[in-house]
């Protein structure tokens, strides 16, 4: 019986030691799988950092997933109202921005503000890169790391993350944070942030 409990004892310890306590931003490159407990609470706004179509996916995602929520590729402070939670896409599209009628400066501005406006409110922020490493210009990666200051949560699709950018983003940040395999992979630790 003692030899039992004490082979017990060793391997829970190896397992621990391997690495099975996962701690949140300091985890493995892949991050964490999913969030332990939830951070946000529904309704949330889902919006584009850079015009980009991610949002849209995003927002149809959630709908599927039961989050209730609503998509404004323009959303600005006024649109806080009555929501939880604020979800932001990362894409920077010429087109897009062209087709919603603002510019460069305008965008990075309308961001500062809805950022500023959900910090004041409490709001988590959850920020998605879903676009592979062609949607990674030095433009988004800079954006990216503006909005890593404050951000709740950090979830990437792994074609995004080839170089480490956000695995060393979350780990500079101390930011939970979660790659998936596939587009499809990110139902999981959407649906962790809010239930």
């Amino acid at each position: 019986m003692d030899k039992l409990l004490t082979t017990l004892f060793v391997l829970i310890i190896t397992l621990v030691a391997a690495g099975c306590g996962v701690n949140p931003g300091t985890s493995g490159d892949r991050g964490i799988p999913n969030l332990p407990r939830p951070i946000a609470g529904e309704r949330a706004l889902v919006t584009t950092a850079g015009q980009g179509l991610d949002g849209l996916i995003v927002a149809k995602y959630a709908t599927k997933l039961n989050i209730k929520n609503y998509y404004r590729h323009r959303a600005e402070p006024v649109d806080l109202q009555d929501v939880n939670s604020l979800i932001i896409t990362l894409g920077f599209s010429p087109t897009g921005l062209e087709a919603a009628y603002m510019d460069l400066a305008k965008e990075k501005q309308r961001l500062k503000e809805l950022v500023g406006a959900a910090e004041k409110a409490k709001m988590p922020i959850i920020l998605i890169h879903l676009g592979g490493m062609e949607r990674r210009s030095p433009l988004n990666d800079e954006t990216t790391r503006e909005l890593a200051e404050h951000t709740s949560y950090l979830v990437v699709v792994k074609e995004s993350n080839q170089d480490g950018f956000f695995t060393g983003l979350a780990r500079e940040k101390h930011l939970p944070f979660t790659e998936v395999s596939s587009l499809e992979g990110i139902k999981v630790p959407l649906n962790s942030a809010f239930r």
